[in-house]
């Protein structure tokens, strides 16, 4: 279930002063910085530009791990959507000076929705554009259009979507080009590094991707952290390739790590001195994290917030990005609103456990080919839907990763 999340994938936050003396001279602006900034970050947003109904019980995001708690929302209400995260976003650029104030996404981003997948992504980035976004790691799901789509995607883009550690296979260099940027916010210079999942080529149709390479991530950070850190004033690693990979990490700071959708209820601090910070899938939520006035001789976060459940009736749409989403919606409409079914009963959202619709699926399935098909649990439902018509659009996004034409 993508929701809008303005807070975590994995964020690093590196040190605020170069360690070697030599590389302080040569930077003296290090030692001058006296600002903060604010980072605004989402992930996981699959696609999911709507608005959506939720209730207690029914998962937010990833849960039923061991070791995890289960995960729910606290009301019911609609949550979600680019034109109530476009508000959020709003209002945090006022509250903190727009030149104070980054936003990232940590990738998964453009597809599993009907309206993603029939533009191929080009809705997302569109709605993406309009909000301002500054910089973007690529998810494992980003290359479901084939890697040729990715970078035609890049091109409709006004901001960099990388990963340090996928490469062309043809050329050797990293794909779509550097995976570090430094952008001044709040008088620092904010130093930023994307890192893809590593087992991309594992986990959708090979094809997608056989011209890429992914590599690790760890090598690459460590490969291209000390000539970004010689650049900038602190490091922001946004990975998407997970809680156990980025706990490895050796630079000091705070990883923004999506491809987990479980939020964390505060920064969870590495073994080595970084911050690990993730929020919620599908843009639900909006999360920041504040990190402290440079000057410091040691890295770490001021402040940092998981970000209020962007609930509709507390964050009204943004008007010209709800125009913007009913303009792109307007081609494909009748086919997104097509009413398919009709459903008696509350069919609510299962993450680890075979829900009766994903036991409805696999039966139709086995009836329709002969074959005895597994649905993975541990994707599960991505959706909830209340009782009354069902739409073609509202049917497609129930199952996990829908397929691609």
């Amino acid at each position: 279930m993508a929701a809008f999340v303005l807070g975590g994938a994995s964020l690093l936050l590196a040190g605020c002063d170069p360690a070697p003396r030599q590389q302080e001279k040569a930077a003296p602006a290090a030692r001058r910085a006296s600002g903060s900034f604010t980072i605004l970050h989402t992930n996981d947003i699959h696609g999911r530009h709507q608005p959506f109904a939720v209730a207690p019980g029914n998962a937010t995001a990833q849960t039923g791990d061991p070791g995890r708690p289960p995960s729910s929302f606290e009301l019911a209400g609609t949550v979600g959507g680019f034109a109530h995260l476009a508000t959020a976003i709003a209002r945090a650029r006022a509250q903190r000076g727009a030149a104070n104030v980054l936003l990232v996404d940590g990738g998964d981003t453009f597809g599993d929705d009907l309206l993603g997948n029939l533009t191929r992504g080009e809705a997302v980035i569109r709605l993406m554009n309009a909000l301002g976004y500054q910089f973007m790691a690529l998810g494992n799901h980003d290359f479901e259009y084939t890697s040729a789509r990715t970078q035609e995607l890049q091109q409709l883009a006004h901001f960099p979507m990388r990963g340090a550690n996928v490469t062309d296979k043809a050329t050797g260099q990293p794909f779509l080009g550097d995976p570090t940027t430094v952008i001044t916010a709040g008088g620092v210079r904010v130093g930023l590094l994307a890192l893809a999942y590593h087992n991309t080529h594992l986990t959708g149709n090979p094809t997608n991707t056989q011209d890429l390479a992914f590599g690790s991530g760890l090598e690459a950070a460590r490969r291209c952290l000390p000539a970004l850190r010689s650049r900038a004033d602190v490091v922001v690693v946004v990975s998407h390739q997970g809680t156990r990979v980025d706990e490895q990490a050796g630079p000091r700071g705070a990883w923004h790590r999506p491809h987990r959708r479980r939020a964390l209820p505060r920064p969870h601090h590495a073994p080595a001195p970084h911050w690990l910070n993730v929020d919620s899938a599908g843009a639900v939520r909006r999360g920041r994290a504040r990190p402290p006035r440079c000057g410091c001789r040691r890295a770490g976060l001021r402040k940092w917030r998981g970000g209020p459940t962007l609930w509709a009736t507390e964050y009204p749409a943004d008007p010209a990005v709800a125009r913007l989403v009913d303009s792109l919606r307007a081609p494909h409409r009748a086919r997104l609103e097509e009413v398919i079914a009709t459903a008696t009963g509350r069919i609510g959202r299962h993450y680890k456990s075979a829900s009766p619709f994903d036991q409805l699926a696999g039966e139709l399935l086995r009836e329709a080919t002969g074959a005895e098909p597994g649905l993975p649990a541990r994707r599960g439902l991505r959706r909830i839907i209340e009782p009354g018509p069902i739409t073609r659009e509202m049917l497609y996004t129930l199952l996990p990763h829908p397929p691609r034409w």
